[in-house]
């Protein structure tokens, strides 16, 4: 399954002022060991064949962590949020946006990327797998032109899956996507940074990972927990959210502030009330310092992400609130209508039991005067 890509020119370097960070924030804090199969996903318990299942390493930078989000998480339908999947490149103006859009009748995915802006191979596969109409799971690229991405065909027969050929995890990337029913996220960051996950909470492999994020995986792996994404963004940073919460470690400045912001109020439509933005469920970063932050009900970005891009995930939003206000007051107006139907059936079962049971008892009255007439 693997396919080659041309590896486009590095890209520039982010700064440590871009995303706010300090000198003492971008101490290396990683396993400088590469390491597979720790353990698999279906909540199974760690055998201990593997010994402690992360390497030693040194101690992670400081985190910043949020409490369990509502029972909403990854709940696709009841939000917008979690049917966006946004990756960001050099640029806020180099993205790859795919979004799972619903009528509450019908389903469709629309995939849209800038020019340029993501690995030319994988944007090859990506128009093949449109013109086939297969349907895109799980999507990647990195800075240095790696890439992966996963998909079904229509029937949900089938599954798919490219890579980079030159990735450095491409043996266990082949071996992983044997298995049909098997969910990979792969997640790649800058300095040759990558994680694998399989299924809910299995830990496929990693390199240069942050020690922070190693531990928390590994806690929701040993908790059954069940992770959403994981992100490994720019200067070292990254982000994971999942079912204890969310989690960022060396993330600063504008996209920190909104990371940690709560209790956010958004405006669904001119002239309706303003409803609570919802949790934070992901978070894209380019190298640039670029940011945009996607919540259950909205988002927020950065001045420097392209304003097309900001135009269209705010209309995908407001289009998704349309759609499930209409869907629920269809449901209503259903829910009413079929009330209504049954209140009236009841009403002429309850008058024909009752003009029933009066004939039946005035015949019952006739013989009984009959009986006693004839007795006379």
């Amino acid at each position: 399954h693997c396919s080659s890509a041309p590896r486009p020119e590095q890209p520039r370097r982010i700064t440590p002022t871009a995303l706010g960070l300090t000198r003492a924030s971008l101490t290396p804090t990683h396993s400088p060991t590469m390491v597979f199969d720790l353990w698999t996903d279906d909540k199974a318990p760690n055998n201990g064949s593997h010994g402690d299942p992360f390497l030693a390493s040194p101690k992670p930078r400081a985190q910043q962590d949020r409490p369990p989000a509502p029972p909403s998480l990854g709940r696709q339908g009841s939000s917008a949020g979690p049917m966006v999947k946004l990756l960001l490149g050099r640029t806020g103006a180099d993205f790859l946006l795919l979004l799972e859009e619903t009528d509450g009748a019908a389903h469709w995915q629309t995939r849209s990327w800038s020019e340029g802006g993501v690995p030319a191979a994988l944007a090859a596969k990506l128009e093949k797998m449109r013109t086939k109409n297969h349907h895109v799971n799980e999507v990647s690229f990195g800075a240095a032109g790696e890439w992966f991405v996963h998909g079904v065909d229509a029937g949900g027969t089938s599954t798919f899956s490219w890579w980079d050929s030159a990735f450095a995890a491409s043996r266990q990337l082949r071996k992983w996507t044997a298995l049909p029913e098997s969910r990979l996220h792969v997640a790649f960051g800058d300095e040759g940074r990558w994680l694998i996950l399989q299924g809910h909470n299995g830990f496929c492999g990693a390199e240069h990972v942050a020690a922070g994020l190693q531990k928390r995986i590994r806690k929701l792996h040993d908790a059954k927990g069940t992770i959403g994404v994981v992100r490994l963004l720019p200067g070292g940073a990254h982000f994971i959210a999942d079912s204890q919460g969310s989690q960022w470690a060396g993330l600063g400045g504008e996209v920190a502030a909104e990371l940690a912001r709560r209790g956010d109020k958004v405006c669904s439509a001119p002239g309706e009330p303003s409803i609570a933005a919802g949790e934070v469920l992901d978070v894209a970063v380019g190298a640039d310092g670029s940011w945009v932050v996607l919540r259950e009900h909205w988002f927020r970005a950065s001045a420097s992400v392209a304003a097309p891009l900001r135009e269209r995930l705010g209309r995908f939003y407001l289009e998704q609130r349309a759609r499930r206000a209409a869907a629920h007051a269809y449901e209503r107006g259903a829910r009413e209508a079929t009330a209504t139907a049954l209140r009236e059936a009841t009403r002429v079962s309850q008058q024909m039991r009752k003009s029933g049971g009066g004939a039946v008892g005035g015949a019952a009255a006739g013989g009984a005067a009959a009986g006693g007439g004839g007795g006379g």
